[in-house]
């Protein structure tokens, strides 16, 4: 076995071959793309993230509508915006504009959604857009609209056919094809610039917004794969990966997922699962008027009686009365008239499914564009196993088989990358999502940011636009794509036969030794495969388990704003006054024990967040107990022994503002520096002329003695030594007889490691030596 190791590299080092050729149809994580498909180039240090990133436009439908004789076909998952491509526009000999537009390839779910312009409207029963209380598009009777939803056999639009008899026919269906019409009756002089203040109609353009495609969900036993009429429409990023496979991509049931459908129930399954939001938001179904009390809300997760809610653009505050359905009651009625589509905000806004996906593509975009968009909102990758199936795997760690086991007895050669050069890391990522609450247009939220990296080598940014729904995905994805990218440790391995054993897999155990040197052991991400004469050969990354690690309130950021907000005062920051290693029990981990100065207020929540000192993803806690008072320990969950770590604390209150992170402090958790945990169950029993002292020693794997002292008060200040130093056991049961003159006397026991790092004290209670 031969490797090198090459020491503080760039991220760019093992993926500049072949760029842009995919083997074993490995689709890796394409990270940066635009809600359209297009992707966004970005800086360097994002080069692994980004790995054989899909390049491709972005279809023209999401952002206008366009005029082109042969336009390519337009199809969408999710729930997204999309404009049309025109298929007739004339204006007839009365005055009337006609157009017709299609927007979808495919049959659409629903249309939720109708713009002219840059304006929702409604519509009434005759499907005339409702007068606007500015007189824009009319009286109710002036522009008519028409949908289609795409039907396997559809029907042509009568009012079209009415107006340009002889040119629009029955036989104009648009079978399997979303259209729309709109019909404009003439305006005087006049009143154009009432009705049409933007423009005419060609200046307002029809838009919707619609669930896109129906897809398989092999899950639900009324659906048939044989049967498209069965399917339903989702967003979730597994199924619809699934659709265009079996669809687009010409991949066949029986044998592409057939034989893995547990991998593919498991990919759906982790995309469905439930995460925290902080941030809660609704739009207003339709347009409110002062007075009124109840309103109908696009979303009403995480809304309970007693709640506040917050008018976005506004910055009135409102108390939730009742929920039922999507419709809110408030406790108190609105002081103003609102228009459909304003935004209504609370804090905790209950869950949402992990990975969901809002992207269009065109027909004419590469497969390997359109997958890695796809799979680019759920960090996901799909490899194929030897017998040709599909293994597909969303972004979540999972832990490694020990039998994937790739080690000396696999590795022919290797080498492997420890650490990135200042200039090419990233540690401030610009963030976009597809908002609704901004009429399904990309917008940015709030920066994913790395404190630790940049306070030493500054802010490195880059950007990373997935075709995502929710400003809380962004970030999840930002975090775990950041993590990726800054990894420690990377490199590429050939294997000999035996290697053959990690196709199909993304995690899997790695240990590189050569010559009694070992140079990584722990899990590793394959993030590039491929058949070699010998065995395989790829590409890794070291694999972080805390990566999913996720609080919401602490890491998910805050949604775009939506019209102007009154500025909010902010928090100070909190200080670390002391951060210090404890020794868990059984010695294989430890916890760090971090004093901060305090709050006296009853609604402080505090936040606590560990690394080690090398990676870039943090760990975060909650602490929902703490009472308040000029000072709070925090303690955290378990870390990793014999390595840095850093913390840093912040801090909430009941208004739903948030501290900035304090300053970070790095502790040891050096397992030679550090105290064993102190010993349980210390009982005394007096005798005439002695004292027996029992206890427990604890399990710490650093216990090497422990010392009995003595006192005549209750307390261990002042005590004297009454034992030597008494080898201990973990674990063990361990007494010392004191011979003592009569009296009464209190005894406590310490725990001690070989370097003399001493636990606390354990005392009995009285003892009375006859």
């Amino acid at each position: 076995m031969g490797g090198v190791v090459r020491a503080i590299v760039s991220p760019l080092s093992i993926i500049d071959r072949d760029l842009g050729r995919l083997s074993l149809q490995i689709v890796a994580i394409g990270a940066a793309f635009i809600p359209g498909g297009q992707p966004i180039a970005a800086a360097a240090a994002l080069a692994l993230a980004v790995l054989y990133k899909p390049k491709g436009p972005k279809p023209e439908q999401q952002e206008r509508s366009i005029k082109t004789p042969m336009p390519a076909r337009v199809s969408a998952y999710g729930r997204v915006r999309l404009f049309g491509a025109y298929i007739l526009y004339v204006t007839n000999d009365d005055g009337y504009a006609v157009d017709v537009w299609a927007f979808h390839d495919g049959q659409l779910d629903f249309i939720e959604r109708i713009y002219l312009g840059d304006k929702q409207v409604k519509l009434n029963g005759g499907g005339f857009v409702i007068a606007q209380n500015d007189g824009e598009f009319g009286d109710g009777d002036t522009i008519q609209i028409g949908t289609r939803l795409g039907l396997t056999t559809e029907t042509a639009f009568a009012e079209v056919i009415a107006r340009l008899a002889g040119i629009w026919t029955p036989n104009h269906r648009g079978d399997g094809v979303a259209t729309g019409c709109m019909i404009s009756k003439p305006v005087k002089a006049k009143n154009y610039n009432d009705v049409y203040p933007t423009g005419g109609p060609d200046a307002n353009a029809m838009s919707i917004v619609a669930r896109a495609q129906l897809v398989f969900d092999w899950r639900d036993p009324t659906q048939d794969i044989n049967d498209p009429t069965t399917w339903k429409w989702s967003d979730n990023n597994a199924l619809c990966i699934a659709h265009y496979y079996l669809v687009r991509n010409n991949k066949d049931w029986d044998t592409h997922f057939a034989p893995t459908l547990a991998y593919w129930t498991a990919f759906a399954d982790d995309c469905d699962a439930p995460m925290e939001v902080y941030h809660g938001a609704g739009v207003f179904v339709d347009d409110v008027d002062s007075g009124d009390t109840s309103i109908e809300l696009t979303s009403v997760e995480g809304l309970t009686p007693g709640k506040t809610v917050t008018l976005a653009a506004y910055g009135i505050d409102k108390v939730v009365d009742s929920v039922s359905g999507n419709i809110v009651t408030l406790t108190s009625s609105l002081g103003d008239d609102y228009k459909a589509g304003t935004v209504l905000r609370w804090i905790g806004g209950g869950t949402e499914p992990r990975y969901c996906v809002a992207l269009a593509h065109k027909h004419t975009d590469a497969h390997k564009v359109t997958l890695g968009n796809l799979l680019a909102g759920c960090d996901g990758m799909v490899t194929t196993r030897a017998d040709g199936a599909l293994v597909p795997w969303s972004g979540r760690y999972v832990e490694p088989d020990p039998d994937d086991l790739i080690g000396p007895g696999e590795i022919v050669t290797w080498s492997m990358d420890d650490g990135i050069v200042d200039e090419d890391q990233a540690n401030v990522v610009a963030l976009t999502y597809l908002s609704s609450d901004h009429d399904f247009t990309s917008v940015p939220t709030s920066d994913w940011r790395d404190e630790g990296s940049i306070a030493e080598v500054g802010e490195k940014p880059t950007t990373l636009d997935n075709a995502v729904p929710s400003h809380a995905q962004a970030a999840r994805l930002a975090k775990r794509l950041l993590d990726k990218t800054m990894a420690p440790y990377r490199g590429t391995i050939a294997t000999n036969p035996k290697g053959r054993k990690i196709r199909g897999k993304r995690f899997i155990p790695l240990h590189i030794e050569e010559a009694g040197t070992v140079f990584y052991s722990g899990p590793a991400e394959i993030v590039r495969i491929k058949r070699t004469q010998t065995g395989v050969q790829f590409d890794w990354v070291r694999a972080n388990p805390n990566v999913d690690a996720w609080n919401a309130a602490t890491e998910e950021g805050e949604p775009a704003p939506v019209g102007a907000r009154p500025a909010v005062v902010p928090l100070p920051t909190p200080t670390i006054t002391d951060a210090e290693a404890e020794l868990g029990e059984g010695g294989a981990n430890a916890r760090v024990r971090i004093t901060v100065d305090g709050f006296d207020r009853d609604d402080v929540t505090w936040y606590a967040r560990w690394r080690i000192t090398t990676d870039t993803t943090w760990v975060p806690q909650e602490y929902t107990d703490i009472d308040p008072g000029p000072a709070a320990v925090l303690l955290t969950n378990l870390v990793p022994t014999d390595v840095s770590i850093d913390v840093a604390v912040s801090y909430g209150v009941g208004d739903g503002r948030r501290s900035e992170w304090s300053a970070i402090e790095s502790v040891s958790t050096s397992t030679a520096a550090l105290a064993p945990s102190p010993p349980a169950s210390v009982s005394g029993t007096g005798g005439t002329g002695q004292a027996t002292i029992q206890w427990t020693n604890s399990s710490s794997a650093n216990l090497s003695y422990s010392r009995v002292y003595r006192n005549s008060t209750n307390t261990i200040v002042g005590a004297a030594l009454a034992s030597g130093d008494l080898p201990s056991a973990p674990g063990a049961t361990q007494s010392y007889v004191d011979t003592i003159a009569a009296g009464t006397y209190y005894y406590f026991v310490r725990a001690f490691s070989a370097s003399g790092a001493q636990s606390g004290a354990v005392g009995t209670s009285a003892v009375t030596v006859a």
